[in-house]
């Protein structure tokens, strides 16, 4: 997923480690639309702030830990600042939850689809290795 879709591939695929193996997140975002304002993403889970943070990435990681075969390849521009800080974040709590973890920087390109293409022309072999599709 890109943006908010990379932070739902937190959310979903990390809160499902028995089925998500494998995840591929671009440009994720550490609390869920932290791009709207505050009321309008506590309205979407009805104003109740305990069912909004269990489902931000570092719970659902912290409730799930330890992963014990999960590969996260986090990918993010190298000009997006916002974005490269919330992938500290992210990529630091992953791995102290025993995610593998690989940090992709597309460079020169920032929170826009050129990130999203050179990131999946890396990651995507990566993921075909990893599901038996290719190897080598």
């Amino acid at each position: 997923g890109f943006s908010n879709g990379a932070t739902c591939t937190y959310q979903v695929g990390l809160d499902q480690p028995d089925r998500y193996g494998t995840l591929l997140a671009i440009a994720a975002e550490v609390h869920p639309g932290s791009d709207m304002s505050e009321e309008a993403r506590f309205a979407t889970f009805g104003n109740d702030h305990a069912a909004y943070a269990a489902v931000e990435p570092l719970a659902v990681m912290a409730r799930h830990a330890p992963y014990p075969d999960t590969l996260l390849i986090h990918g993010v521009g190298e000009k997006d600042g916002a974005y490269s800080d919330y992938a500290d974040t992210l990529l630091a709590a992953a791995q102290q939850a025993g995610i593998t973890t690989k940090r992709l920087v597309a460079p020169g390109s920032g929170h826009d689809f050129r990130t999203v293409a050179w990131v999946c022309q890396q990651a995507l072999p990566l993921v075909a290795q990893r599901a038996g599709l290719i190897t080598g």
